[in-house]
């Protein structure tokens, strides 16, 4: 009971007190990803820890340097122990307070970026008013469970303001991107003649695949790409044929973010080539033929589900009689996300808290 008591407590006081944290929405930047991650995940800790702590406390507790200590220290040790693996943000053990004397709040680590100062911020304030409110000049706090609450509060006012931050970003930000591998067979058998081929997506670097872009606006994802469609095809039976076609294609993307069951993404895949270029040669007794044309092409247009971030979805398409393509799908966070890092160098890359993350949930 007492842990529900502090829980709705906590979020009573967030009502009250969130004039700061709106006021800095969209203070943080793309490149703050993993520093405003391993500040959530800090937080979700000390948060469990002072919970613990105060509801091993009890009720009246007078407070004393000894008790703070002993409590600082147990939450010190469970907040180390439930790391991350991120880096931190801050060079300072300690990088701000609110004063006991006048109330005043202070940012001791004055390099960190302006998201972890408006982070530190919401949580001092939370201070500063409780100071405010009661003490004026110097604050004492008159119980052990006081502080701790007042502690729990603070953590609370943060992690609400770094997981607005962070759905906002994770949303906006061109994070990722869509890797399509596409594979094309053929079979055809009728009267003594046999076609068989295969077809592949190749990107700009003629590695397998295609990575499309995407932009995201709310739960709608968009985005375009293109590779190359090449097309191989091989007849038997009266005629030898061996015919070739290879043509730009251009990849398009357009879906939505959606939940339940889980949140997924839904999307639409077309691909479209410029033009088919077909060229080879057909053998026949006493005839040799060759084939060099170009033709107009039709958009085919797939639909797939990918419910995780790295994990492909992959599913066969049957285009007609004898034609089967299987399209790859993977979410991916896309360069240079991978390497980035916050504006001041420090903590992790980017595509280090993305993956901890995993899959966006963007659904509206």
């Amino acid at each position: 009971m007492r842990r529900l008591i502090v829980a709705t407590c906590a979020a009573a006081y967030l009502l009250l007190t969130t004039g700061f944290a709106n006021a800095a929405q969209g203070v943080c930047n793309c490149d703050d990803m993993s520093q405003i991650q391993q500040r959530i995940d800090l937080a979700s800790a000390a948060i469990d820890a002072y919970t613990n702590q105060f509801l091993s406390t009890n009720t009246g507790t007078a407070f004393t340097m000894a008790g703070h200590d002993k409590v600082e220290t147990a939450v010190a040790q469970a907040v180390n122990a439930a790391s991350d693996g991120l880096g931190n943000p801050f060079v300072k053990s300690v990088p701000s307070d609110t004063s006991r004397w006048l109330c005043k709040i202070a940012i001791y680590d004055e390099g960190a970026t302006e998201c972890m100062k408006a982070s530190l911020q919401t949580h001092e304030s939370v201070h500063q008013n409780a100071c405010e409110s009661q003490w004026k000049w110097y604050r004492q706090w008159p119980t052990l469970d006081a502080f701790i609450k007042e502690e729990i509060d603070g953590y609370t006012a943060e992690h609400s303001f770094l997981l607005g931050e962070r759905s906002r970003l994770l949303c906006s930000c061109p994070y990722y991107a869509l890797r399509v591998t596409g594979l094309g067979m053929t079979q055809l058998q009728a009267s003594g003649e046999s076609v068989s081929g295969h077809a592949d997506v190749n990107g700009s670097s003629s590695a397998p695949g295609v990575d499309v872009p995407l932009k995201i606006e709310g739960g709608h994802v968009s985005g375009e790409g293109s590779g190359t469609l090449n097309n191989q095809v091989t007849g038997t039976g009266m005629a030898q044929c061996s015919i070739n076609s290879g043509e730009k294609i251009t990849l398009s993307v357009d879906g939505e973010f959606t939940r339940p069951p889980a949140t997924s993404l839904h999307f639409d895949l077309t691909g479209k080539p410029d033009k088919e270029k077909t060229q080879g040669v057909c053998s026949m007794p006493g005839k040799v033929v060759s084939i060099d044309q170009t033709s107009p092409t039709n958009a085919v247009t797939f639909a797939q589900d990918i419910y995780r971030l790295d994990t492909p979805a992959s599913e066969d398409f049957p285009l007609a009689p004898g034609i089967t393509w299987t399209i790859r799908s993977e979410l991916i966070v896309k360069e240079p996300w991978p390497q980035t890092k916050a504006s001041n160098g420090r903590g992790s890359p980017v595509g280090d808290a993305l993956h901890l993350i995993g899959m966006p949930d963007c659904s509206t």
